[in-house]
Order: C-alpha cells, then structure tokens, then sequence
C-alpha cells in the first residue's frame, strides 16, 4: 500500500510487521539464559573439586581424631610417665616460670598436634592455683597455626597472684 509522505509530498510504502519478526527478540533471551546456565556450570566445575577436597580431608581428619579412642595399641606399650590428650594434642608439663630480677610470670609448657593435618588458630586457656589448690588467676597463649605432629611452646601472662602451678582448662581451634 502507498500513501503520500506529509512532509515531501513524495509516495511511501507502508509495511506491516509480520509476527515471526517479534520472536527475534526471545532468541536474544535465549542466548542469555544459555549463556547463564555455562557460566553457572563452569563455576561448579571449579568449585566442586574444592568443596569435595575439603569434605574429603574433614573425613580424613575425624577417622584420625577416632584413632587414639582405640586402646589395644597403647596398652600393649605403656609409656614410662601419663601423658594427658586433650582435643586431640598431647600436653606436655606445665610450669610457671618468672625470670630471675623480672616481675612478669608466665605459664609455659608444650602442646604436640597429634593429627596429620594443620591446627588452626589454637588457644590454650589456663587456670593458675596457689599452693591450696584454689584459682588465683587465669592465663592464655594463642597460635595462628600448628604443622602436623608439631610442638608448640606456650607461654601464657600471669596478671595477678603468685600461683604455685597451672593447668589446661581448654584448648580451642578454629574449625
């Protein structure tokens, strides 16, 4: 169909638009969406081999932590002197110790990882007793991080009081 323009007085043809032009547009749509689902697979692809590693060593890291539990192979060795386990370390003497002409105390002594995997942020918390036995003061040491059957050497400030000894009350970590 023509009809004349208004402004150049010159014929123009007037065209209707078909409805298969309308769906060009939903392709566009399309090609997003799929582009969106390869993006979600490729993230998944990268982070399922990270999250399975890390499910993979937590399981690891609880079968050894039920390993001491099993008793058959420390009672056929008896070690010559008690050593005490707690959250999976071995706790070593805890002394307290003040430097000759100083007036700082300190409660030291040694922590061993037991497991075969690193120990995270790791605090020890201890509790300060005078020759009575009562609790004068508290202590604590933190570490950012403990290797695999490694030590660490503690060394928690005495705020207060003159104690006799300490002890462990707690050893925490990051999980």
């Amino acid at each position: 169909m023509k009809t004349e323009c208004p402004h150049c007085h010159g014929q123009t043809d007037l065209t209707v638009e078909v409805p298969g032009m309308a769906a060009a547009p939903a392709r566009v749509g399309l090609k997003w969406a799929v582009i969106g689902v390869f993006v979600v697979l490729a993230l998944l692809g990268i982070a399922a081999p990270v999250l399975l590693k890390r499910l993979a060593h937590q399981s690891r890291g609880n079968s050894v932590q039920r390993q001491p539990a099993s008793a058959p192979k420390s009672a056929a060795q008896p070690a010559p002197v008690a050593r005490q386990v707690q959250n999976d370390f071995e706790i070593d003497r805890v002394t307290i110790q003040t430097p000759a002409g100083g007036s700082l105390t300190h409660a030291t002594g040694t922590l061993r990882n037991l497991l075969s995997r690193q120990r995270f942020a790791v605090r020890v918390e201890l509790e300060c007793l005078d020759a009575t036995g009562a609790v004068i003061a508290t202590a604590s040491d933190y570490t950012a991080v403990i290797e695999p059957k490694a030590q660490w050497q503690f060394r928690g400030l005495i705020l207060k009081g003159k104690p006799a000894s300490a002890r462990i009350t707690r050893i925490t970590e990051q999980q």
